[in-house]
């Protein structure tokens, strides 16, 4: 399961560095994701790379 966590993320950060998301873009992964990552409701490029 961790390593399935890890791709999705290589992914969404290789997705980031071609294409920078608007704040108002809705997050491309799933919820599980979003909790391990962004424990907030508005996620930060800074939380994520913390």
């Amino acid at each position: 399961m961790e390593d399935e966590l890890n791709k999705e993320v290589e992914e969404y950060l290789k997705m980031v560095e071609h294409e920078k998301p608007s704040p108002k873009m809705p997050m491309m992964f799933s919820p599980r994701l979003q909790l391990k990552y962004f424990p907030t409701t508005s996620p930060t490029s800074n939380q994520f790379l913390d």
